[in-house]
């Protein structure tokens, strides 16, 4: 809003805010189900952040830091009980320093270190190992941690970050993106098979309202008795057949004409097939343009996407069979074959 008022033009922040009016718009706020599916997650994100940090306070006791952040030695509570500490070990390379995570343990008492020859120590990883298990043998609870490897390669301690907390603070902005996102994907495969199932009944509905214009019934009372037929068979739960029933039924109980009750749901419904029908019974009652003529021609040209529809439909089903004709013809020839091939081979 500020860069509108000022007269500046940020075409991705005029994105940003159009798609947040457009989210902020629709009914995914508004259903009940979902607020409580976005308070669930909030509350275990916090929970999860919380249990995350207070365990990465639990792994900071005992790691000595001096002033500039470098971690330089552990202290433990009980020189005779073991403990464990989480670090960030940096190692001096030829190509420059690599880290790795490590975790050191203390135990209980010092112990004897075993004496290392050349051939136990031939790479850094080598070097590394032994270094640790050094430092865990380490008596006293105050331990000192080293700076260079035995071979005088120079090492670098730090406290081992923990993203943990990060990362559950960012979880709810993914988890409701992937919710957001799997209702508009809903909300399109709703809108899609609602399209669908207006244009497969429109063309029968045209066909109908011909028949009974052709009898000497007027529009309305064709109508209603088309509304009729359909709302006995409501229970299909067909889309295009309610829709019929409901329009015949707001006008009843609005007491409006069936032409601006059509006209309201066609800029609801926003299918063109259906706009147009609409279009041509408006041009019949308000400027006594023949209908019966103009419902032949469109219905002529609805049966035939009608048709395009199905024979589409018909390849995508054949489609989608192909993997599992693919499975059984496999199975088949295994059924087939294995016992062929286990009596060649003499098992």
């Amino acid at each position: 809003m500020i860069f509108r008022k000022s007269g500046c033009r940020n075409p991705p922040l005029d994105r940003l805010w159009s798609g947040v009016q457009g989210i902020r718009g629709t009914s995914f706020f508004k259903d009940p189900v979902n607020r409580r599916r976005i308070l669930l997650i909030l509350i275990l994100s916090a929970a999860l952040a919380a249990v995350s940090g207070i365990k990465g306070m639990t792994d900071s006791r005992g790691l000595l830091v001096n002033d500039r952040g470098k971690l330089v030695g552990l202290h433990r509570s009980d020189a005779g009980r073991s403990e464990n500490f989480s670090a960030r070990l940096r190692v001096r390379e030829k190509d420059g320093w690599s880290s790795r995570n490590v975790t050191i343990t203390l135990r209980g008492s010092a112990s004897e270190g075993s004496e290392k020859t050349e051939e136990q120590a031939e790479s850094t990883e080598d070097l590394i190992q032994d270094m640790l298990k050094d430092v865990e043998r380490s008596a006293g609870k105050t331990i000192i941690l080293p700076v260079r490897l035995s071979d005088g390669t120079r090492i670098s301690w730090t406290r081992k970050r923990n993203t943990d907390p990060l990362l559950f603070l960012m979880m709810p902005l993914i988890l409701l993106a992937a919710l957001y996102g799997s209702e508009r994907q809903k909300a399109a495969a709703i809108r899609r098979s609602n399209a669908d199932s207006i244009r497969y009944g429109l063309p029968s509905f045209c066909s109908q309202l011909i028949l009974l214009l052709n009898t000497g019934m007027i529009f309305p009372d064709a109508f209603r008795r088309i509304a009729e037929g359909y709302r006995v068979s409501e229970k299909s739960e067909d889309y295009f057949r309610q829709q019929i029933s409901a329009i015949c039924r707001t006008s009843a109980v609005e007491n409006k004409s069936l032409v601006t009750v059509l006209s309201a749901y066609s800029e609801r419904i926003g299918v063109r097939e259906f706009t147009r029908v609409v279009n041509l019974i408006r041009e019949n009652q308000y400027r006594g343009v023949d209908l019966t003529e103009g419902l032949e021609s469109e219905a002529e040209i609805l049966w035939n996407q009608r048709k395009k529809l199905a024979e589409e439909r018909g390849k995508l089903a054949e489609t989608r069979m192909t993997l599992p004709l693919a499975l059984l013809l496999m199975v088949l020839i295994l059924v087939t074959a294995a016992p062929a091939v286990l009596h060649v081979e003499g098992v």
